[in-house]
């Protein structure tokens, strides 16, 4: 599906959560992918998760004051 979208937009696909997600999973599918092998896209994915919630937390504290 990414390998369908051009050329100029296939990096921005690694700025999405659920690719790190969609590759996580794969590796832990029964397809003889290891946990240690999806270590990087769960951590992408936790990194992330966690500037959008810092994000988050820091515009609502904006509008709360």
């Amino acid at each position: 599906m990414i390998e369908a979208m051009p050329k100029w937009i296939q990096p921005f696909t690694y700025l999405k959560p659920d690719r790190a997600l969609r590759l996580a999973c794969e590796g832990r599918d029964g397809r003889g992918g290891a946990m240690t092998s999806c270590d990087v896209q769960l951590f992408a994915l936790g990194v992330i998760a966690s500037v959008l919630v810092g994000f988050s937390a820091c515009k609502f504290r904006g509008q709360m004051s």
